[in-house]
C-alpha cells in the first residue's frame, strides 16, 4: 500500500483510502475475531492520531431534527486531525 491512512479505531496505518469511508482494520471490526491479525511492524499508529475527547471534540446530536450535511471530504471527520469539521 503506497500511503496507508489510520483506521479511525486503533490508529494503525492499515487502510487503503481515508478514515471516514467506513473502512475499519480487521483487527477492530469486532466480527470474525478468529481470522484478525494483529497489526504489523511496518503498521505503525500515526503519529497524529489519538482517541475521541468529548471535551475538544464536537460531534453532531443525532436526535436533532436538522443536521449538517456529509461532507464530500471524509477526512474532515477525523477528530485527530486540524481539519475536524465540527472545531
Amino acid at each position: 500500500m503506497p500511503d496507508p491512512k489510520p483506521c479511525q479505531c486503533c490508529g494503525h496505518l492499515v487502510l487503503d483510502r481515508m478514515p471516514g469511508s467506513k473502512a475499519i482494520f480487521r483487527r477492530c471490526d469486532g466480527h470474525g475475531l478468529t481470522y484478525v491479525r494483529p497489526p504489523r511492524p511496518d503498521e505503525p499508529v500515526d503519529r497524529a492520531w489519538r482517541t475521541v475527547d468529548p471535551s475538544r471534540d464536537s460531534f453532531e446530536d443525532w436526535e436533532a431534527e436538522q443536521s449538517a450535511p456529509w461532507p464530500d471530504d471524509t477526512s474532515v471527520l477525523c477528530c485527530w486531525l486540524p481539519t475536524f469539521w465540527r472545531r
